[in-house]
């Protein structure tokens, strides 16, 4: 249809698979070893009839509810973040209107103004030596100006790794409250920044706070995610949700996840994940490698060195990792994500060759 035309996806067809004998380092993954051990104690309690069942959501609602300390009727589940991303754009925008993003970004907030044919404005974050910067004040005459429906911010960003904090993004709930602006606060990377937006939804009815479960909890497999919002908005979001949010498997997986002994095992393995960043910090800094600090499970290098091309082989012959970032204020930097100390160390090693 002429409509799609312009939307250029990628088709998986001709997609290699990744060898396991490598790291996993290239999507921003949590392949912790550790992680999968402990996903291998939860796999053996799932009752094979999951499979051949439909999903019974209610305790996970529940089950959510208490872990996020928000009442059951102000979250939804969805097919991951990206899930609940196009539910918002299907319920709270209408064709022509428009919506403001900033760039770069994750790749669907690009696709989905396309898919609904809405007026699609960007806010560029520009270079400077310590990492992207983002010009609030000009974000916030943006929005004021265009007048938008629908502002989108994933806070902490990718690929840039930049987070902004509460009191900036007040100013933003209320500059969008002002223009009858919707507000997307995408919390991905909720897990390594713990920090979170979810107080906004008690005084502005205008905020919807995307969780996904793929980043930090490692279930990109299962394509998790939710919403928390106003009950008014989550109501008009169960009006246009599938027959099932979610599927079974995940569910039940779920569900034995949010138990305390599995969560604290979580925090376990998070906590070694945030070593081994500092690990690798210190190590750039070391070595004098051009770097930026991230408040997600990556980070951004530069390697200027007259044996750049040694280091980039041995790498790729232990792991898979973004080589280079295209937008502006990326240009020329590799990103690796975050793993187990472990194997921070080795891929420390490796460059050191």
């Amino acid at each position: 249809m002429k409509k799609f035309s312009k939307i250029n996806r990628p088709s998986w067809i001709f997609q290699r698979p990744r060898k396991l004998k490598k790291l996993w380092l290239d999507k921003n993954e949590n392949t912790h070893p550790e992680l999968i051990n402990l996903y291998q104690k939860i796999l053996k309690r799932i009752n094979p009839v999951f499979i051949s069942t439909y999903p019974e959501l209610g305790s996970l609602y529940k089950k959510i509810s208490k872990y996020e300390k928000v009442p059951s009727e102000n979250i939804i589940f969805g097919h991951g973040s990206d899930g609940c991303i196009k539910n918002i754009f299907e319920a709270f925008t209408q064709k022509s209107q428009k919506i403001l993003s900033l760039s770069p970004t994750f790749a669907m907030y690009d696709v989905y103004p396309k898919i609904f044919q809405l007026k699609h404005s960007k806010f560029d974050y520009s270079f400077s030596k310590k990492g992207p910067n983002l010009d609030l004040k000009k974000l916030l005459k943006k929005i004021k100006n265009e007048k938008p429906k629908l502002l989108c911010i994933a806070n902490p960003n990718s690929p840039t790794g930049t987070a902004l904090e509460i009191a900036d993004l007040i100013k933003l709930t209320k500059a969008c409250y002002k223009v009858k602006c919707n507000f997307l606060i995408d919390e991905a990377y909720y897990g390594f920044y713990e920090k979170t937006s979810k107080i906004l939804i008690k005084k502005y009815k205008n905020v919807f706070i995307i969780r996904s479960l793929s980043k930090a909890w490692g279930l990109a497999g299962l394509r998790l995610g939710y919403i928390i919002s106003n009950k008014e908005n989550i109501k008009i979001l169960n009006k246009i949700r599938p027959m099932y949010e979610i599927n079974t498997f995940g569910t039940e997986f779920l569900k034995l996840l949010l138990s305390r002994k599995y969560l604290n095992q979580l925090d376990f393995i998070l906590k070694d994940m945030k070593n081994a960043k500092n690990i690798f910090y210190k190590f750039l800094k070391r070595k004098k490698i051009e770097h930026f600090l991230s408040n997600g499970n990556f980070v951004h290098f530069k390697i200027k060195t007259k044996n750049r091309k040694k280091i980039i082989y041995n790498l790729s012959n232990i792991s898979y990792f973004r080589l280079s970032e295209n937008h502006k204020c990326l240009k020329s930097y590799s990103r690796i994500t975050l793993t187990s100390t472990k194997n921070i160390n080795k891929i420390i090693k490796t460059m050191e060759k």
